[in-house]
């Protein structure tokens, strides 16, 4: 029998001698599961200089366990899929590098030549032997969030941040692989754009290759309401704006998601992509020691979202809430499936966006390739890739498919 708790949340703040009080919480269980979570922020916390966000991990309400991914678990995953794998994302909801196997399990996944990308915030003391474990891995790119050019831009919003350590283990990366003779891991900066960092864009572009990074992308910022109280808010230029009035372009496809891609959980749940906050929402409990092909990728709840994707037109706009994948976003009725209220909207084109990028990739090596064997291979692999359209195939959108492209989360810390 389901029952509810009511209880107010109380904050630890900076410059205040006790706690206070953020706001109320109900949590619904049945036993010991976590049925559904909402959380209210009290208008008086809001209104607090020094107030901080109130977010799912944070709040440790078990909408997801707070784990480590087991070594086991991984492999299982990676020995099911590795042969059908293009891209393997290792981060979602914490911190990979905090993972220590984590080097390992990316060479683990380069058995089958996938590729494998890393993000980290590198606000992390790590000796250089583990750097260096890392650079040998075969990890193709490590995209890593600055968000200033200076330590004070910087901890305005990567709070406890050191930037000048971040700087410091990227050149040590760059040190690490000139001492190999190797190109990768790639470095790329993802420098989110605020209003009050946005002046700085143009410095940025300027210095990364100094701080020890290979690129850098500009992207815009989500923002949430308490975020704003604390004076981080959304840039004012409109490329950067990811909330303008006029909202986000939509894809306007079905979610390529639920065809190409599954995010394993370090618990052992699956969750049909990487916006999914509350383990409850996810479309598998446990796949430990199960097939996932056989016994997931087909189940009644992906057959039940594939359908409802096809169905349902898209909107040709999107506009994003400001309280984003947090507390508020979990009143979800317990039958209902969270592709009903999508996350994550304007990224349901993402797996078409890599699956296109790769085949530009692959046939661009079938067709310039001075040697005939590497075109014939790069040919080979287009071929048992499906071949894929440069443009968004809809037959590719409409039948299952195994090529996955999986998301695994080695660490939720």
């Amino acid at each position: 029998m389901p029952s509810e708790f009511n209880g107010v949340v109380f904050a630890y703040l900076d410059q205040e001698i006790a706690v206070v009080p953020a706001g109320q919480l109900t949590v619904v269980e049945e036993g010991l599961t976590v049925l559904s979570s909402t959380f209210g922020y009290g208008s008086k916390y809001l209104a607090r200089p020094n107030a901080i966000p109130m977010d799912p991990t944070g709040l440790k309400l078990d909408v997801r366990p707070r784990v480590a991914m087991d070594f086991e678990w991984y492999k299982q995953v990676l020995d099911e899929l590795g042969p059908y794998l293009f891209y393997l994302n290792l981060y979602n909801w914490g911190e990979p590098l905090l993972h220590k196997e984590f080097p390992e399990m990316v060479a683990y996944a380069k058995r089958w030549n996938i590729k494998v990308l890393a993000s980290s915030n590198l606000s992390l003391r790590l000796e250089r032997s583990y750097l260096e474990r890392l650079v040998r891995s075969g990890l193709d790119r490590l995209k890593v969030g600055i968000e200033g050019t200076n330590p004070e831009t910087y901890a305005r919003y990567r709070v406890r941040g050191d930037f000048d350590l971040v700087l410091a283990n990227m050149r040590t990366i760059q040190e690490i692989k000139s001492e190999l003779g190797v190109r990768h891991p790639e470095i790329a900066v993802a420098f989110h754009v605020f209003a009050h960092n946005q002046d700085a864009i143009e410095e940025a572009r300027l210095s990364y290759r100094s701080w020890g990074a290979d690129r850098i992308s500009f992207p815009g910022a989500f923002v949430s309401t308490q975020a704003e109280q604390q004076g981080i808010g959304a840039s004012t230029v409109a490329q950067y704006n990811l909330y303008r009035p006029e909202g986000m372009p939509s894809p306007g496809v079905p979610c390529s998601w639920l065809w190409g891609a599954i995010v394993a959980n370090p618990s052992g749940s699956i969750s049909p992509c990487c916006g999914v906050v509350e383990q409850r929402a996810d479309f598998a409990q446990d796949a430990r020691g199960r097939s996932i092909i056989g016994h997931v990728w087909n189940n009644t709840l992906y057959r039940r979202a594939r359908a409802g994707a096809l169905r349902h037109r898209q909107p040709t706009a999107v506009h994003l809430s400001k309280d984003g994948m947090q507390l508020s976003s979990l009143s979800l009725p317990q039958q209902g499936l969270i592709c009903e209220q999508c996350p994550i909207p304007y990224r349901q084109d993402y797996v078409d966006r890599l699956i296109d990028s790769l085949s530009r990739g692959v046939l661009h090596k079938a067709r310039r390739s001075r040697r005939l064997r590497v075109r014939l291979r790069a040919l080979a692999a287009y071929v048992l890739m499906g071949m894929p359209g440069i443009d968004v195939s809809a037959q590719r959108r409409s039948q299952p498919q195994e090529e996955a492209a999986v998301e695994s989360n080695p660490d939720a810390a």
